[in-house]
């Protein structure tokens, strides 16, 4: 009986390797540069649609001079406020 099956030389299998690993490495770089290219862009996108909208004032602190509210501040500041000032 004669085998068809014959074990790969050395040679064969070291090729073999080394075409898949710059397979492997072409596939990392390729996911690593498109995907990034891609998220960039959408957010290009998405910042042009937001651009378009026209943004309308939702609190009017005071209108011709004039105000419906009072700023009050402390007659002294707190403990937490001096330590933050000195830094």
């Amino acid at each position: 009986m004669h085998s068809s099956n014959k074990i790969p030389s050395m040679k064969q299998l070291l090729v073999k390797s080394h075409i898949r690993i710059i397979a492997f490495s072409a596939f990392l770089l390729f996911s690593g540069v498109i995907v990034p290219l891609q998220t960039i862009s959408g957010q290009q996108r998405k910042i042009k649609k937001e651009a378009r909208v026209p943004l309308k004032p939702k609190l009017v602190i005071a209108d011709k001079g004039a105000s419906l509210y009072r700023i009050v501040l402390p007659s002294s500041s707190t403990e937490y406020e001096r330590k933050a000032a000195e830094v």
